[in-house]
């Protein structure tokens, strides 16, 4: 992509450098998208905020955001808004000054920081909380002035670091809603980091998933979580089955398990039109949610439905809506899903059909 013609965030091998650490990365962020930078801890996901705002320099690669070269523009004049993971909030300071701050480092009238302040604190529903001082607002409050101070001089990228992770789960549910609400309203293209995968996938346009400092896959929460291109992607989203397998037919889409001195071949699985597989081996891959349990003596589940005999319940772990299952078969750990309880022991078929079955690459896209 042309950074000339990218309105919005444009990385191009970005790089930075560190003995044992190297971050390497590029992706785009569209004007007014949302996307969910997520991954593992030390995978690189601050390092990138931390580049982009320019509180770390990159020793390669290019930056572009609405068209201007970020590496040409100094820290305090990228119209960058950052929220940090503790809020970094002013405790000497009360809710008004808070957000006001970068208004009046850049010299904006007084009438118009008002303004702008009150509109503010109307949007994050703290409205007649001016005077009040940071120490006397919950972690929720807290989180949401750190946001409209980002916000205050209508910045052209806002990024989040974890700004929810020190909250327990009913509030963070409630303020990760807030803060995408906010963020279609206003419209500002938004780079969000977490280690929530759920709070990604519920709030997110398209979601960058890191692993030790680059990127595995980008998608849509839908793409990310049913159509896994690496076996990363796969088993840091979600509950799932992974089991070595080797494509014996691209053409049919059909694949061998092969473990040891066991297989079995004819595994149905989908691909998509126009993607190709890029090696041979990889992994069979399946959610538990797409799955059926059957007695050993009832497996007829249809044509390219893929059938697990003689498999053993090992456990089984109630989730709100229904149980998940798992089991030993030949050796593999599967997981299966079931309205009904079963006791560790049984022996059950699993069946899952072809068409929510994928190949999954060992490699990296």
């Amino acid at each position: 992509m042309n950074p000339e013609k990218n309105y919005g965030l444009d990385l191009r091998g970005i790089k930075k450098i560190y003995s044992d650490f190297i971050l390497d990365i590029t992706f785009s962020v569209q004007r007014g998208e949302f996307v969910s930078l997520v991954g593992p801890s030390g995978c690189g996901k601050t390092t990138t905020l931390s580049v982009i705002s320019g509180l770390l320099e990159p020793d390669e690669g290019t930056m572009y955001l609405n068209r201007r070269n970020l590496l040409t523009v100094p820290i305090w004049d990228r119209a960058i808004g950052f929220v940090f993971q503790d809020y970094a909030l002013f405790p000497h300071m009360n809710i008004e000054r808070n957000i006001s701050y970068g208004l009046k480092v850049k010299k904006i009238e007084k009438s118009k920081t008002i303004s702008r302040t009150n509109t503010l604190l109307d949007t994050i529903g703290l409205c007649g909380y001016n005077k009040r001082l940071t120490d006397d607002l919950s972690g929720g409050e807290k989180q949401r002035v750190a946001l409209a101070r980002a916000l205050a001089p209508n910045p052209e990228l806002l990024l989040l670091d974890e700004p929810l992770s020190a909250l327990d789960a009913q509030l963070r549910q409630s303020l990760r809603n807030e803060i995408r609400r906010i963020q279609k309203d206003l419209a500002v293209t938004t780079l969000y980091v977490t280690h929530d995968q759920e709070e990604a996938l519920s709030i997110s346009d398209r979601i960058i998933i890191m692993n030790n400092g680059s990127i595995e896959q980008i998608g849509t929460p839908e793409e990310i979580y049913s159509f896994p291109k690496t076996r990363f992607s796969a088993e840091f989203f979600g509950k799932s089955t992974l089991l070595p397998a080797i494509i014996n037919d691209s053409d049919s889409c059909t694949c061998t398990i092969q473990h040891n001195e066991y297989t079995q071949s004819s595994m149905h699985y989908f691909q998509a039109q126009n993607t190709t597989v890029e090696s041979a081996e990889g992994c069979f891959f399946f959610r538990p949610e797409n799955t059926k349990i059957f007695t050993t003596s009832d497996t007829n589940s249809g044509q390219n439905s893929n059938i697990f005999p003689n498999a053993k319940v090992t456990g089984c772990e109630y989730n709100g809506t229904g149980y998940f299952i798992e089991c030993s078969w030949k050796g593999f750990s599967l997981l299966a899903f079931s309205k009904i309880k079963l006791v560790p022991g049984s022996l059950v078929s699993v069946s899952v059909h072809g068409s929510n079955c994928l190949f999954v690459s060992d490699e990296k896209i």
